[in-house]
């Protein structure tokens, strides 16, 4: 970092242990291979091994387009855990799977395409000596992407918090400090998150409102203002909602206190008290909800079935 930058921060860019939130929380085990409650699979099953040179051939285009595409794992006697298939000829499988999503971000899998996708899995099965085993059984294809819309229609559900500080406007530089402050970690995006061992996924994000949309040290060395700032975080994507919610209210109240201010939600409601407590209680719910349905927030099927796009 440039001399000039340390000093404008004044050694003060650095977690506050009275105010850092925790780097250690409970989270969802990320997973690799099929993802059998949001993808339809065929997995080959028999007693032999597939050599690697015949797996390969799934990745041949012929293969590849007649299947549409799909994820391709594998799993050698060796493996502990499901890999996605690269092209070789050494080695042996035990285990082999093809997988779709039964929803795309504009298109929905279907009973009869799965049931073809089966069907035209048979002879590369026949040429492994393998059987291709569907899961779930295609006629059950319509009904699970059918529930799987309506989870997604229903539970993409977002929290954003607005700070607007009382004079109008925030120093960049003084968001740095409060951000590293609290434990925040800066992101290439230009955003500050709010992230936690053992994941990739920030729990909260914070950008800045007005003519510049993102945080950089530049913006520090020129002294940039603020409008506001956004706090906010999608529930499914989340890996703890609830603890979440909680540091994104930590982190607007402590905006509030600093510079004075207030932290207002997505329904332009001023939060105070019983506004914070009722939103808690809400993003808990989502969260619970969404665990009922099998798809736990932040987990690998909860990323499938809601892509950054959706």
């Amino acid at each position: 970092m440039a001399l000039g930058l340390i000093d404008k921060f004044n050694g003060e860019l650095r977690a506050d242990p009275s105010l850092a939130l925790p780097s250690q929380v409970p989270i969802p085990r990320a997973k690799s291979g099929p993802l059998h409650r949001v993808e339809f699979t065929v997995e080959f099953v028999g007693p032999y091994s597939i050599p690697a040179g015949s797996a390969s051939r799934l990745l041949d285009q012929d293969w590849y387009l007649a299947l549409q595409s799909p994820k391709i794992w594998s799993m050698s006697a060796a493996d502990n855990q499901w890999v996605p298939l690269v092209g070789t000829s050494v080695g042996s499988y035990d285990s082999l799977a093809i997988c779709w999503p039964y929803l795309r971000e504009d298109s929905r899998l279907t009973g009869a395409v799965a049931d073809s996708l089966w069907r035209a899995s048979a002879p590369f099965a026949d040429a492994v000596r393998r059987r291709p085993a569907a899961l779930p059984p295609p006629e059950d294809v319509d009904r699970l992407a059918e529930e799987l819309q309506a989870i997604r229609d229903h539970l993409n559900i977002g929290v954003t918090f607005v700070f607007s500080p009382s004079s109008g406007w925030v120093s960049e530089r003084e968001v740095w400090i409060t951000a590293a402050n609290m434990g925040l970690t800066f992101a290439p995006q230009g955003a500050f998150e709010y992230r936690v061992n053992g994941t990739e996924l920030p729990l909260f994000s914070v950008t800045p409102i007005g003519e510049n949309e993102q945080f950089s040290l530049g913006s520090v060395l020129d002294n940039a203002v603020h409008s506001g700032l956004l706090i906010g975080f999608n529930v499914p994507r989340c890996p703890n909602p609830p603890k979440a919610i909680e540091g994104a209210l930590r982190f607007g109240r402590l905006l509030c206190e600093r510079f004075g201010g207030r932290l207002i939600n997505d329904e332009d409601q001023f939060v105070d008290a019983a506004t914070a407590a009722r939103s808690i209680e809400q993003v808990q719910q989502a969260a619970i909800t969404l665990t009922k349905t099998e798809i736990i927030p932040g987990s690998s099927e909860a990323l499938a079935l809601f892509p950054l796009e959706a």
